[in-house]
C-alpha cells in the first residue's frame, strides 16, 4: 500500500516533525491482498449420507495489514523520530479510527478502519540500507467501514420520519447504529425501522430533558448504564441492507450516527 498520509487516533502522519509517507516494499508482495476469508459449517459425509448439511458461513478472522513508513527523502528514520512514531501508534490500548488518503489504488480510498497497532519493527531497505518502520494494524472486524453518517429527527405533532440507505457493500450484516434520544417532554419515545420485520419498535420512557444514548446493545445516561426498568423492551434498533424507513414517535430529538460495512479488504 502507498499513501501520502493517514490519520490514527486523531493525529495525522503529515502533522509529525518529519516528512513521511506510507510505502509498499517489493518484498511484501504488493500485488497480493488478503480479502475476506470465510469458513463454512457443514456436516460430515457418511456412507448413508452422501450430501452434507450446510450450517452457514462465518468470517474466519479480522483484517490485519502492515503500514510501512519511510521518509519522503533519502534520509533514514532517526532514533528520536522512531520514538515519536512508536509513541503515536503503539500507545492506544483501545481501538481507534484510522483512514488513509492519497492512496495508489481504490482498495483504501474512502475506507475507515478501527483497531490497534499490535507490533512495530524497524527495517533496512534498499541498497543504501535506509531505515524504515513497519507497524502491523489489527482491525476489529473482517471488513472496513464507511465514513460516519448522521441523521437528526425532531418530532413534530408527535412524529418524525426519514429513510436511511445502507451504503455498505458487505451485505447480509445488520448494523447497530448509535442513537442519542433527548426527551422534550415526559413520556414514551419509540423508534421503528419498517425494514426490520423481526421485532417490534424500540421503546423507552424518559423524563423531560433526559438524554440517553443507545449503542452496542446497551443504553447509557452519560457514562452510566440507564436503568433497564425504564426500557419498555430490548428491541435494539438495527439497520439492514438497502433502504430503512425510520419512524420516531413521541416528543423528542433523536440523533442517529452510523457507519456501514465495506467488503473491500486489504
Amino acid at each position: 500500500m502507498y499513501a501520502r498520509n493517514f490519520v490514527y487516533n486523531g493525529t495525522s502522519l503529515s502533522s509529525l516533525d518529519s516528512n513521511y509517507l506510507v510505502a509498499a516494499f517489493e518484498s511484501d508482495a504488493e500485488d497480493e491482498f488478503n480479502m475476506v476469508s470465510r469458513s463454512v459449517g457443514r456436516s460430515d459425509i457418511r456412507y448413508d449420507q452422501p450430501l452434507t448439511y450446510d450450517y452457514g458461513a462465518i468470517d474466519e478472522d479480522v483484517l490485519t495489514f502492515d503500514v510501512n513508513i519511510i521518509k519522503n527523502s533519502d534520509d533514514p528514520i532517526t532514533r528520536s523520530e522512531m520514538r515519536q512514531l512508536v509513541s503515536w501508534l503503539m500507545s492506544p490500548v483501545v481501538p481507534q479510527w484510522a483512514n488513509f488518503t492519497g492512496c495508489n489504488d481504490d482498495y483504501f480510498n474512502d475506507l475507515y478502519f478501527k483497531g490497534r497497532f499490535v507490533s512495530a519493527r524497524s527495517r533496512n531497505i534498499g541498497e543504501s540500507r535506509k531505515i524504515a518502520a513497519t507497524f502491523t494494524f489489527e482491525n476489529i472486524a473482517p471488513y472496513a467501514f464507511t465514513e460516519e453518517y448522521t441523521y437528526i429527527l425532531t418530532t413534530s405533532n408527535g412524529e418524525a420520519a426519514t429513510t436511511i440507505e445502507n451504503y455498505g457493500t458487505y451485505v447480509g450484516k445488520t448494523v447497530l447504529p448509535q442513537i442519542t434520544i433527548h426527551a422534550n417532554s415526559t413520556g414514551n419515545v419509540t423508534i421503528r425501522n419498517s425494514a426490520d420485520s423481526s421485532q417490534d419498535a424500540f421503546s423507552i420512557y424518559l423524563l423531560t430533558g433526559q438524554e440517553v444514548t443507545v449503542r452496542d446493545h446497551n443504553c447509557f445516561n452519560g457514562s452510566a448504564l440507564f436503568p433497564f426498568e425504564n426500557l419498555n423492551n430490548y428491541n435494539w434498533p438495527i439497520i439492514k441492507d438497502g433502504n430503512n424507513p425510520i419512524l420516531v414517535t413521541g416528543d423528542a430529538t433523536v440523533t442517529i450516527k452510523t457507519r456501514f460495512y465495506e467488503a473491500i479488504g486489504i
